[in-house]
């Protein structure tokens, strides 16, 4: 056990020398790649190692643009270890990888790993999790957005479901910096949920239209009427009524009941009530 703490402090005195080196340099820093190599080897060392790891790759990573799929490879790794204390250090510092960047791509990639730990039990790095993405969406919202829904399309159930939550929740809860002075990031959230809504429980349609219904261009005739035709889509309204199917009536009725709360902004119950009249009412007993 000695030799193991003697190692680890051995790690850790490299790790900042290493670190020294980067620091010193400035803006020269990319010209020192074996120290940012060691740093990056430093996560998968010990615990003192993995400690400061999160901190310094993140620190360094844009003067080593070669080397971003390492980093990334290397943080990932940190984010999952069962360490609390390294895990929360790098999920603090993940976003700091975009800053300064123009690379949008970036925001995708750290709001993707931070959608998946999401559905985390501990309470403290859900906290973290939700600050981080906080950060990287005031970032760059659309490409951030675009890592979160590449979740919820994606086929994990569970992060799916607390993805969906966190849109819904703490997503809208940013409307007012993120959308309101940004009209074309909140047409972007309003294309994404469209497409989730192709394939969607009815807790999930449930959902999404809740959303929907508090984006402010959903309260223009226009929008409105975008909102009313993708849940004419879930209603399937070119399909034949069936009155001995439950499911086909409960969709109906759930689908039209939401339509007409967007037809008081501008939308048109047209579709609804055709499919009403040439569907629904002969099928009724005379």
């Amino acid at each position: 056990e000695k030799n193991l703490i003697m190692a680890d402090m051995e790690g850790v005195d490299e790790l900042y020398k290493s670190y020294s080196v980067l620091a010193d340099a400035k803006e020269k820093a990319g010209e020192h790649l074996d120290e940012y190599k060691s740093i990056l080897e430093a996560a998968k060392g010990s615990t003192g190692q993995k400690k400061l790891a999160g901190s310094f790759i993140t620190r360094f990573f844009k003067f080593f643009p070669a080397e971003a799929d390492s980093a990334i490879d290397a943080l990932l790794d940190l984010v999952e270890d069962d360490n609390s204390q390294i895990r929360r250090t790098t999920i603090k510092h993940l976003p700091d990888i975009c800053k300064g960047s123009s690379d949008a791509a970036l925001c995708t990639r750290v709001a993707d790993v931070l959608t998946q730990l999401l559905p985390t039990d501990d309470a403290t790095d859900l906290a973290l999790v939700k600050s981080s993405m906080a950060t990287v969406l005031q970032i760059n919202t659309q490409a951030s957005m675009a890592g979160v829904f590449n979740q919820i399309l994606g086929e994990d159930e569970g992060v799916r479901e607390k993805a969906l939550e966190y849109v819904s929740t703490a997503l809208l809860s940013m409307r007012h910096k993120l959308f309101i002075p940004h009209p074309e990031n909140e047409l972007f959230l309003f294309e994404q949920i469209r497409k989730v809504m192709a394939d969607v429980t009815g807790e999930e349609f449930e959902l999404c239209v809740e959303v929907l219904g508090k984006l402010q261009c959903s309260s223009s005739p226009d929008g409105a009427q975008k909102v009313v035709d993708v849940i004419a889509d879930q209603a399937e309204l070119t399909a034949s009524f069936k009155p001995e199917d439950v499911e086909s009536i409960d969709r109906f009725t759930t689908c039209f009941k939401h339509a007409l709360k967007f037809c008081k902004h501008g939308g048109s119950p047209r579709q609804f009530l055709h499919y009403l009249c040439t569907q629904v009412l002969p099928t009724l007993p005379p």
